[in-house]
């Protein structure tokens, strides 16, 4: 990652180079758990399976996506906050 004007570069002390790691993780996270939002969404359609198609449900949608993020975040979370207490 590239930050100009950062001299220190990668400095996990740097406020500026945490908050721009996690957000990279945590936009990053959701789309490689994407897939586990795909398979929960059919499984939905699963257990609905005799009205899903013609009811429209879409608030599972929506909770799948902002679970998605959720996890997500709270992934990137904790990946910034191991590495970080790996420096110490």
């Amino acid at each position: 990652m590239i930050m100009k004007g950062m001299a220190e570069g990668y400095d996990y002390d740097n406020r500026m180079f945490q908050f721009l790691h996690h957000l990279r993780t945590s936009t990053v996270f959701p789309g490689l758990i994407c897939l586990t939002a795909f398979v929960i969404e059919r499984f939905c359609a699963t257990l609905l399976l005799k009205d899903y198609e013609k009811k429209n449900r879409w608030w599972i949608g929506i909770i799948i996506g902002i679970g998605l993020y959720i996890i997500g975040g709270l992934l990137a979370y904790s990946l910034a906050l191991g590495s970080f207490h790996k420096t110490l």
